[in-house]
Formats: structure tokens, C-alpha cells, sequence
């Protein structure tokens, strides 16, 4: 027994080594299959983590950040590189082979043939090993929380370095791409100033000076001659600024000194004024010694394709235009001036269309293209153009290539070739229609974006042409029996010698002049007779030396119809008996005989065809008081300013710093006025003080009057009932001292008709409607109200206004009136004391049509909405909320004063009643930035308050909000727009299927639009910057996807 013991021991010890490993040989047999199946299983999983890792590897790249080193390796580890030094341990090398894999789904090895379990040891042990490696990559690359590390320019740690430039072929999208920057920076309140000017291939300092000083409220340059003069003044006031960026966009020269502009350069630098310029050419760039410079490429074959699919529709993508879209794409070589323009033409437009448009592009090869264009482009707008649908269209594009390059164009300055052309406007039987009828026609070329262009506070248009369209346009027009001849801003001093040469024949090919602009040059000498009978518009405005027109100079034009003189030193005109718009400015300086240039409108009058006219007038005393009897006229009196409104003209009056009491002339002229600007007349105390009648006033904007305490003072003067009975627009601006719009008891009826209420820059306002104004503005649609610093509300309602109930699913109101029931936008800016919108209880159907909000820079507004308040809001279609500081949420629970008038829902069976929390039903837009306080949207469960066609979700720099709603409460959303994908990555879900949802709906920001406002970060803010280094992934920016619209 000894003896056995002596052996029993050791050989249970050898057997019990030996077992694990025995079965462990046994099981890479046994269980063959469930190992493969694991191995699948954990492939899937790293192959997921590797793409995951990668596309947070792609977005840092887009943002110029530095990848981690041990990333790389990784993804070099599990990736499919051919120079990987362990292929073994790539995705490829960790598969088990296509053939053994087939013989196991086949079954052939399922026997325990020797044969058979031979392969199948070797196949399991092998897939063992991998998965144990596949593990640790799992973990690896499940461990990485950051991907990169900030990229920084070395030139921004240079405090001189202040100027950028932003160079790339003409249509690339330069402009785009600074305007948006421009839109970044002011919204961040990166810069106190932004300026934006236009510089052209032939400068003129004076209107560059002009537009800058314009945004910048400097008044002084208007009647400065000098331009030495007036740059010292500018870059006097630059270097007041301590944050100011100064834009010049479309530079050409390599001479410009931006000293002689009046910015702050060289030996004048001040490193609060940092400067971007936009070029077509690298070496504009480094003449001005630009510290960093920046490529704007053409877009890639992806980037073009999806462009040109967002503008000509998903159609595009069909099986039947695919082909051909994909050609048409190539054509436009990436672009995005020829894509956007290409794209709209084609949309909704049968195949035969698409087919021709590929065919015309491919034998593009014009040779009447000016060196530099590319054919493409010249071929894509061609095309645009021709398939406008109809003529009058055709018409309203070329006219604008009539202005100057990067002119902004408004509608009256349109409206007067428009009018003059008897093609475009000859269905309209009277101006109102002919208004109507142009806004339409500029619409569906802004549609098809061959006109650039936004709306001006009135609503009415101011649009402008791409440089690049334009010149196409210029073509088109000089061509195809148009008979245009553009020399708009080309800096002639003389009278062409081509139309000398022309007369009376042929352009080219036998068309003759039809249409001749020499707006913006600097012609003093006109001819004696040039013989253009057919010539139907002529524009001489702005030649600012031209003082004379021979007597014989019209004696030719037969069928001229429209001329403009604005802006020359002409006081005789002659007898055009065919005239139909005259615009004219008398513009009598210091040395001027006022006697010899007194305006009689009668003698205007004599011209048997005007119906439209135009005065701009430097002296009240230079008119005499006849009554004008066109249907349309503007008349400025401007004491030596020009006021700079380019709005519609519809019989229109503007007073600049005219004198009290109010002359006879001028009250004449109120007699019948409908628009009326006030500027600067510091005088007036209120509206009252003017004692003329505004019974037929529609539109009031009054600027600047600084003594100005009300708008109307009720409580002291007597005004009559019906003295704005007809008002529509009332726009107040800049007024130091308002308090308030109406005080004391307002009259029923008195501003019934009042449409539009834009308030902006009064310091001193407390509230904009007080009780007494609530419920005197039942038609009002608009209301803005920005940059007022002591605004503590803005609606001040009474208390005890109504108490509601939904009975059965029928509305009652209780002891309540329909209030701001037809008011359809809200715009509040910039109101740094505002605690509440709404002051006092929230009536029943209060603000119920409502469909836009805005609210944007109102530090100490923590709610935007009670419950019950958010409940009336069926209507809301857009919602926009952006750097409000202190808000917590948008919507509250409902607070004591909000209980008495809860919308409730009383089943008529059981009497249960249930509040019910459905918001914003009909809500399509919703926009929230730089609200880092925001911790919800509302209170209570989100995904059972939302319940609307939601279509555009935008969240930025919101770093404390991180639960949404359920993707099932919005599920029309087509788009979401975030800081970047760790942002979605981090969001909270309720369920996880709402992330699977939602995630391709995601877009990812704009990379030169980071990159240019980074760099001007880093030149101007170094604690910003800090900020940015210290938390890379809340970068404080929004990047909005490049708009080519």
C-alpha cells in the first residue's frame, strides 16, 4: 500500500495537469462551430469600434487637429494596409480562411473522421488565439476618449499678425464662406465691429470709405471731397475700436495701400483692427504681406455631387438622370457657381433637358469669353439663363448687369428700367401691380440663383449679381439682338468712343443700341448729337463731374424712356416728350446760386409722359410749394446729407435736420406724403411738435432725434384720431432718449391699421407695450426690438385677463378678447436686462397665429414660456434662441399665476381632468446657440410634450443640455446640425433607437469657416484662446454648412 501511495500521488497530480490542457485540445474540436461563431461575433464588434474610431479620426482631420500617435497605430493594426509590418493582427489576417469557413457551412467536417478532426483542431485553436487578441484591441480602442490634439498656427502666437488672406479661382465660394465668418464673429461677439466692403477690379476708395464708415454710424465723410482727408478721419475711427474686423472682399490689385483706405496698416498698425481679404490672385496676398494665407479649393467630386443634388432635386439620383446628372456634375468642375446655377435650371426638368444641358456643356468652347472664365462656368449660367421660362424674366436679369460690379440693386432702382421697358410690366394696370409683378420675377431669379440678394426691413428686395454671372450676363446682353452697352464703374473719363462709332448701327450683327449705362465714371463732356433713335434707356448716374448736356443731346433719342441723372451736377434737361422715370438729385454746394436754382414742379411737370419721378434736394428752400401731381414721386431734403435710404419709393418724403417750425414747402409735400423719414431733427420732442396731417401716411421711420422723449406724446398735445389712421410701418432707430412709444390715454382706433413695429438702439425705453398699447394694435404682424439696454419686458399685460376651458373638445373663453391674434413674427436682440417677454397673466388665444420666434443676446431671460403660455402657440413654425446666457429651459412648469387660465381637458363621461402637454404643433425649425446654462428644453417627460412636423434641429454650444425627444414625437426631421459628433455621441437617449435613427441625420460643420474664425481667435482674443486650448471639444463656435443658396 506504501508502495502504491508512493506512485497513486504523483500520478493523480501528472493527470490533473494534464486534463485542462487534453480538454482544451478536445474543445478546439468539440466546439469548433460555437468558436467560429464567437470569432464572427468579436469581428463584427472590432470592425465597429475601428469605424467608429475612424470617423472621429476624419472629423478631427476636416478640423486641422493633430492625431494621436497611438491611434494611428491601432488603426494601422486592425486596418487592411498592405505595409502593415504584423499583418497577422489586421481585420484580413484575423479572418479564418474562406475555404475552411466553407467546409463548415457546408458540413463536411461535422464527422469525426480523422481527417476531418484534424482541420477542425487546427481551425478552433487558431480561432481561439485570434479572439483572444481581438479582445484586447476591443479594449484598446474602446479606451479612447480623445482621438487628437489641437492644431495651432504657429503665426497666431505673433501679436502683429493681423491680416488673412482667402484666395481661390473666381465661383469657388470666397464669398460665400466670409460672409459667414463674418456672421460667426458678430454673433460671438468675437469683434465689437465688423465691416464689410467690396473692392472690384477698379477701386474707388471714396464708396469703399463709404461702406465702412456707413457701418461704423461715422457721419463726418459725407461732404468730404478729399480722399487723403477722409482716410485720416476713418483710421482715426478704426483705432477707437478695440475689437474691429474689417472685410475686403474681391481685391484684384496688387497697389492697393490700405492706408490710403483709412485702415490702420504698416507703420499704422493698431492690433485692435484685424484685417480679411478675399482674391482671386495669391500675389494680392503677399503684396499686402498677409501673415496667413488660405486656399479655397474647388469642391471634390462627393462635395459636387451632393451640391449639385440639394439644388436639382433627389431626382438627380433616379435611375433615368443619374447617368446623365453625374456628367453634368463632371462638367462643372467642382464649381459651386456652375453647380448651384446648373442645378436649379434643371430642376423638375424632363430628361430631354438634362441630356441637352450635358451635350452643351461638353462642347463648351466660346470663344467671346474674357480671359480667366472658365468655360464651364460661362456654359452653366448660358444654360441657366436659357431655360428661364419667359421672357420678362430674361429681361429683369439682364437688367441688372446694367449697374456697377457688386452694386446692391434695390427694387426702386429696378423698377425704374422695368417701368421704361413696355415688355415687362404691360399687363400691370397700375404701379401696386407693377411692384407686385417685379417682386415675382426677382423671386424666381433668386430662386434660381442667378441674383443674390436678401430682404430689407420693409420686405421689399436688395439684390446683387455674382462678378462671375455678371459678366455672363454682360455677354448675353451685348448680344442676341438685346443691344445693351455696359461701362458701368469702369472709370472713363470720356463718352466711349465706340458708340461714337456706332451711331445708329449695329452693335454686333446688325443690333442696335438699345439700352447704354455709364453709371459711376467720372465723364464731365457729353456730344453734341450721338444718333441713337432707338435707344430706350440711358444711366448717367454718378458721373459726379458732369454739369452740362448740349442742347442738341437728345434731339436723336426719340424713344428714350427712361433716364437717369442721379448723382450729376445737370439742372436743364429739355424736352423728352417720350420720358416716362426722370431720378435727379440738385445738389447746390456753399458757392451755389440758390436763386437761379429753385426746383418748380410745375416746370417737371411739363414733361408729357412722367409719371414716376425722383428728387433728391440739398435745400428745403430750393423747391417752390406746388402740389406733385405724379403717382409716384420722392423727394429728400437732406440739408447736405444724403440720407442714404434706398427704399421703394411710393410718393415719399425724407427730413434730414430740417428746421422747426416746418416750412411751407415741406408741409405741402406731407400734405400727400405715404412715406416719411425723420433723421437728426433734434428739435422735435414728439410727432405732435410737426403739426402737419399724416392722414394718408402708410410708412414712418424716424432716426436720431435725440431730444425725442415719446414718439407720441398724448398726455400733453392734442392730437387728432385720425392722424395715423392709415399707418402700416413705423421703424424708430437710434433715439437716445425714447422712454416711450405712445403716453397717455390712446384714442380707439387711433394706430388700428399699424402693421409693423421695429424698434432698435433706444437706451432709455423701459417698456415697448404698456397696457394702454396692448390692445390698441389689432392688426399688428411684425414686431422687432433690438439693442435697447434698459428694456425690462416687452408685452406688460393686465391681470385677471381670461380663464379658458376645453369642454369635450369645444373651446369657451371666459371674459376674454383675442390679443396680437394676427401677429406672425417676434425678433427681440440684444436686450441685456430683459427678465420676462410676457409680464402678467397670458390671456386665452394670446399670440395664437404666431409663427416665428426669435431671441437672440438677452443675458438674464432664464424661461422663454409658461406651459400655458407655449400651449397657445399652435401656430409656431420657427423657433430661435442663441446666447442667452442665463436660460435654464425653454419652457417652465406653470407658475401661480399661470393656474388660473391652464387650457384643461374635461372628459364629459368621467369628468376626469387632464392638462394637456402637447407644444408647438406645427413647429418645422428649431435653432438654439450658445445657451450654455440650457439643462432642458421643458419640464417633465419630452418625448410626451412634442409632437410636431420638426424638420431642421440645430444645437450648438448648449454643453449643459443633453437629452433631446424621442424620434418617434419628430419624425419628419431631415436634418441636425451640432458642435460635433462627440457632442451627439454624448447625448442622452431614452431609448437607443432614437441614436441609430437620428445619427444620419447629423452634419458635420464647415471646415474654412472653423478655420478663418479660429485664426482671427487666435490673432485677437490670446485668452480665448486659452479657453479653447484647455477644452478642445467645446470649442465655442457655430459652423453652419457652406449656403452656396
Amino acid at each position: 500500500m506504501d508502495v502504491l501511495n508512493l506512485f497513486a500521488s504523483p500520478i493523480t497530480e501528472f493527470f490533473r495537469c494534464l486534463i485542462p490542457p487534453l480538454k482544451r485540445q478536445i474543445d478546439y474540436i468539440v466546439h469548433c462551430e460555437r468558436t467560429l461563431e464567437q470569432l464572427r461575433k468579436k469581428l463584427e464588434d472590432l470592425e465597429n469600434t475601428r469605424d467608429d474610431v475612424q470617423r472621429r479620426v476624419d472629423i478631427a482631420k476636416r478640423n486641422i487637429q493633430s492625431i494621436r500617435g497611438v491611434v494611428e497605430a491601432w488603426l494601422q493594426r486592425v486596418g487592411k494596409e498592405t505595409n502593415n509590418p504584423n499583418p497577422e493582427d489586421t481585420i484580413v489576417g484575423l479572418r479564418v480562411s474562406d475555404e475552411v469557413e466553407g467546409m463548415i457551412n457546408q458540413q463536411f467536417c461535422r464527422g469525426w473522421c480523422s481527417c476531418c478532426s484534424g482541420s477542425r483542431y487546427h481551425l478552433g485553436r487558431k480561432a481561439e488565439k485570434k479572439m483572444v487578441i481581438i479582445d484586447q484591441l476591443l479594449n484598446e480602442g474602446r479606451s479612447f476618449d480623445d482621438v487628437s490634439d489641437p492644431f495651432y498656427p504657429g503665426s497666431t502666437e505673433d501679436e502683429g499678425t493681423h491680416l488673412i488672406g482667402v484666395y481661390g479661382m473666381g465661383g469657388v465660394g470666397k464669398t460665400t464662406l466670409i460672409n459667414q465668418v463674418a456672421k460667426q464673429v458678430k454673433e460671438e461677439n468675437i469683434f465689437d465691429e465688423v465691416a464689410i466692403t467690396t473692392v472690384s477690379q477698379n477701386v474707388d476708395l471714396k464708396r469703399m470709405q463709404n461702406e465702412i464708415a456707413e457701418m461704423l454710424g461715422l457721419t463726418q465723410l459725407t461732404g468730404m471731397d478729399n480722399i487723403s482727408a477722409r482716410a485720416a478721419l476713418l483710421s482715426k475711427r478704426l483705432k477707437q475700436e478695440k475689437r474691429i474686423l474689417v472685410i475686403l472682399d474681391d481685391l484684384w490689385s496688387t497697389n492697393l495701400n490700405l492706408s490710403d483706405v483709412g485702415i490702420p496698416y504698416g507703420e499704422n498698425y493698431h492690433k485692435g483692427c484685424k484685417v480679411v481679404i478675399t482674391t482671386r490672385i495669391l500675389d494680392v496676398c503677399n503684396s499686402l504681406r498677409s501673415q496667413t494665407n488660405i486656399s479655397v479649393a474647388v469642391l471634390s467630386e462627393e462635395e459636387s455631387w451632393h451640391l449639385f443634388k440639394r439644388n436639382a432635386g433627389d431626382e438627380a439620383d433616379s435611375p433615368v438622370l443619374q447617368s446623365v446628372a453625374k456628367e453634368i456634375v463632371k462638367e462643372c468642375g467642382g464649381l459651386p457657381v456652375a453647380l448651384v446655377t446648373l442645378g436649379r435650371a434643371l430642376r423638375n426638368k424632363d430628361k430631354v433637358v438634362w441630356d441637352d444641358a450635358a451635350i452643351q456643356l461638353k462642347r463648351s468652347n466660346f470663344p467671346c469669353i474674357d480671359e480667366g472664365m472658365n468655360s464651364a462656368v460661362f456654359a452653366s449660367i448660358k444654360l441657366s439663363y436659357d431655360y428661364l421660362s419667359y421672357e420678362m424674366i430674361k429681361k429683369c436679369f439682364l437688367f441688372c448687369c446694367l449697374f456697377p460690379e457688386d452694386h446692391k440693386i434695390h427694387m426702386h432702382e429696378l423698377m425704374v428700367y422695368a417701368i421704361g421697358d413696355y415688355g415687362i410690366l404691360e399687363d400691370s394696370e397700375t404701379l401696386t401691380q407693377a411692384s407686385v409683378r417685379l417682386h415675382a420675377i426677382v423671386e424666381k431669379l433668386l430662386a434660381y440663383c442667378l441674383l443674390l440678394g436678401n430682404k430689407t426691413e420693409s420686405g421689399s428686395y436688395v439684390v446683387w449679381m455674382h462678378d462671375i454671372i455678371r459678366d455672363v450676363a454682360i455677354l448675353i446682353a451685348s448680344q442676341e439682338g438685346n443691344g445693351f452697352f455696359v461701362k458701368a464703374g469702369a472709370g472713363l473719363s470720356d463718352w466711349p468712343e465706340r458708340i461714337r462709332l456706332l451711331s445708329s448701327t449695329s452693335i454686333t450683327g446688325g443690333e442696335c443700341l438699345r439700352r447704354l449705362s455709364l453709371m459711376e465714371n467720372r465723364i464731365s463732356v457729353l456730344p453734341e448729337e450721338p444718333e441713337l433713335p432707338d435707344l430706350l434707356s440711358l444711366s448717367l448716374n454718378g458721373n459726379r463731374s458732369l454739369r452740362k448736356i448740349p442742347d442738341s443731346f437728345f434731339r436723336s433719342m426719340t424713344s428714350l424712356a427712361t433716364l437717369d441723372l442721379t448723382s450729376t451736377d445737370i439742372s436743364v434737361i429739355g424736352n423728352l416728350k417720350n420720358l416716362v422715370i426722370l431720378s435727379k438729385r440738385w445738389d447746390v454746394g456753399e458757392s451755389g446760386n440758390n436763386g437761379s436754382n429753385v426746383i418748380s414742379l410745375a416746370e417737371v411737370a411739363s414733361l408729357p409722359c412722367l409719371t414716376n419721378l425722383v428728387l433728391k434736394i440739398f435745400n428745403e428752400q430750393m423747391i417752390t410749394t406746388e402740389d406733385p401731381k405724379h403717382g409716384r414721386f420722392e423727394i429728400e431734403f437732406s440739408n447736405g446729407h444724403d440720407l442714404l435710404t434706398n427704399e421703394q419709393w411710393d410718393s415719399k418724403c425724407c427730413l434730414y435736420q430740417v428746421s422747426h417750425p416746418v416750412s411751407i414747402s415741406i408741409k405741402v409735400l406731407v400734405r400727400r406724403v405715404r412715406k416719411l423719414i425723420i433723421s437728426r431733427c433734434f428739435v422735435l420732442k414728439s410727432m405732435g411738435q410737426l403739426e402737419v396731417g399724416f392722414n394718408n401716411l402708410r410708412d414712418l421711420y424716424i432716426e436720431k432725434c435725440h431730444d425725442m422723449e415719446y414718439f407720441m406724446n398724448m398726455a400733453e398735445e392734442e392730437i387728432p384720431r385720425t392722424a395715423l389712421v392709415a399707418l402700416k410701418e413705423l421703424k424708430i432707430s437710434s433715439m437716445n432718449k425714447l422712454k416711450y412709444i405712445f403716453y397717455g390715454p390712446m384714442p380707439i382706433g387711433f394706430i388700428d391699421n399699424l402693421t409693423v413695429l421695429k424698434v432698435k438702439e433706444c437706451k432709455e425705453m423701459v417698456s415697448c407695450f404698456g397696457p394702454n398699447l396692448v390692445k390698441r394694435v389689432p392688426n399688428l404682424e411684425e414686431l422687432e426690438v433690438a439693442y435697447c439696454g434698459m428694456l425690462k419686458d416687452v408685452f406688460h399685460l393686465e391681470t385677471g385677463s381670461s380663464t379658458s376651458l376645453l369642454i369635450n373638445n369645444d373651446q369657451k373663453e371666459i371674459n376674454a378678447a383675442a390679443i396680437f391674434s394676427k401677429l406672425r413674427s417676434i425678433v427681440l436682440s440684444s436686450l441685456p436686462i430683459l427678465e420676462t417677454i410676457w409680464k402678467g397673466e397670458i390671456p386665452f388665444r394670446f399670440l395664437e397665429n404666431l409663427k416665428r420666434i426669435d431671441v437672440k443676446h438677452c443675458d438674464k431671460l432664464r424661461c422663454l414660456f409658461s406651459s400655458s403660455m407655449a400651449r397657445n402657440l399652435k401656430q409656431l413654425e420657427k423657433l430661435e434662441v442663441g446666447f442667452c446666457k442665463s436660460m435654464v429651459k425653454l419652457i417652465s412648469s406653470s407658475s401661480s399665476s399661470d393656474k388660473h387660465h391652464q387650457i384643461m381637458s374635461v372628459d364629459a363621461d368621467h369628468q376626469d381632468q387632464v392638462q394637456l402637454m402637447i407644444f408647438f404643433p406645427n413647429l418645422k425649425h428649431l435653432k438654439i446657440r450658445g445657451c450654455d446654462s440650457l439643462e432642458q428644453l421643458w419640464d417633465g417627460n419630452n418625448s410626451t410634450v412634442l409632437d410636431c412636423p420638426l424638420e431642421y434641429l440645430e444645437v450648438v454650444r448648449c454643453k449643459n443640455l443633453k437629452i433631446l425627444f424621442s424620434h418617434q414625437c419628430t419624425l419628419q426631421l431631415k436634418e441636425i446640425v451640432g458642435d460635433s459628433e462627440e457632442w451627439f455621441q454624448g447625448l442622452e437617449w431614452e431609448d437607443s433607437s432614437d441614436k441609430l435613427q437620428m445619427q444620419p441625420l447629423f452634419k458635420f460643420p464647415l471646415l474654412l469657416v472653423f478655420y478663418v474664425f479660429y485664426l482671427l481667435v487666435h490673432f485677437h482674443l490670446p485668452n480665448y484662446k486659452n479657453q479653447i486650448e484647455s477644452n478642445f471639444c467645446e470649442f465655442p463656435i457655430v459652423m453652419e454648412p457652406m449656403n452656396y443658396q
